[in-house]
């Protein structure tokens, strides 16, 4: 096994808070192909990643959290509970599948 791998899917493009916000997924894609471009990689150090249990969430948030993201994803959370979570912010915008 090797010490340190890169995990990145194209998959990354479908997942984006906002057009402006920080987090814009071209930035993964665009460091991943520089890396790559430049034979960064050693074959197998690069990985596809994989969808967190609920067991491996709940190490770092609350069951009452992960419930709420759930619920703010399908777009069945009321607006008066996501500012419970800090959910539908600017700096965290509710947005369709936001769970997966």
């Amino acid at each position: 096994m090797k010490d340190s791998v890169f995990i990145f899917s194209p998959s990354y493009q479908t997942y984006q808070f906002h057009q402006d916000h920080p987090f814009n997924q071209l930035r993964v894609y665009v460091t991943y192909d520089l890396l790559n471009t430049v034979g960064a990689f050693e074959p197998g150090e690069t990985i596809a990643p994989r969808i967190a249990t609920e067991a491996e969430l709940g190490l770092v948030h609350t069951g009452d959290y992960i419930k709420a993201v759930q619920l703010a994803g399908a777009g069945k959370l009321p607006a008066a509970e996501s500012e419970n979570y800090g959910l539908g912010t600017e700096d965290t915008p509710v947005f369709a599948g936001m769970h997966e």
